[in-house]
Parts: structure tokens; C-alpha cells; sequence
């Protein structure tokens, strides 16, 4: 199972939205099922929010995660929105994230941190 909560953070005028994911994502097709859920969950945080922010950080030190594509479609569907990304991995998966990144090419790619804070300041 995997939970998602939602955050909204002002950073001197810049609006920032935290997306954080805690659990294990399973390979295969069911990783996929759950990554579509997830989808369906952050269009709708998105559609009731006044406006779009200015960032989207995306914090996974909490997600047990080994590879597997359907996980960039969550950072895809807001990229293409316009807004910035930055991504807070873990040590355990970091390697899948940043494989992930280089995966979609540079269009797509986008600051990885080690921790919120510098993510933050990396506004």
C-alpha cells in the first residue's frame, strides 16, 4: 500500500506543492494499478487548487522503490503542465529515480536532492 499526502508551502512569493509518497511500490502491473491511482488522486488535488504553483516537489525518502516506468508519469503529468519539479530520494532509490530522470530525456529532467530542505531552497 502506498500513501500520499499533500502539502502547500509559500517560499517568499513562490507558491510550492510537496507530494510525498510512503510505502513499498510493487513491480510489474501492480506497481502500475498503484501509480494510476495515484495519478487519479493528484488531478485532483491539482483541479482544486486556485492556480498552478510555481514548483512540485516530489519527496520519495519514504517510498521503497526498485524501478519501473509508471512511477515518471506522476512528475510527466506536471512537467507538461509547465511547472518545476524537484525530486528528495533516498539512498535505497535514488539509483531507480535518477535512472528513471535519464530515462525521458532532458525535456523532462529535474534537480534531485538529498533532503527537503535543499530541495526547498533550490526553488
Amino acid at each position: 500500500m502506498i500513501e500520499m499526502a499533500f502539502e502547500a508551502r509559500t517560499i517568499g512569493e513562490k507558491r510550492v506543492f510537496i507530494v510525498r509518497l510512503r510505502g513499498e511500490l510493487p513491480a510489474g502491473t501492480t506497481g502500475n494499478v498503484a501509480i494510476g491511482e495515484m495519478r487519479k488522486r493528484l488531478d485532483r488535488f491539482l483541479s482544486r487548487s486556485e492556480s498552478l504553483p510555481d514548483a512540485f516537489i516530489f519527496d520519495f525518502t519514504s517510498l521503497t522503490y526498485y524501478g519501473g516506468d509508471a512511477l515518471g508519469s506522476l512528475w510527466l503529468d506536471v512537467i507538461g503542465k509547465g511547472v518545476n519539479v524537484r525530486c528528495v530520494a533516498s539512498d535505497q532509490n535514488r539509483e531507480a529515480i535518477n535512472g528513471l530522470n535519464e530515462m525521458f530525456g532532458c525535456r523532462f529532467q529535474f534537480p534531485i536532492f538529498d533532503r527537503l530542505e535543499d530541495a526547498l531552497a533550490n526553488i
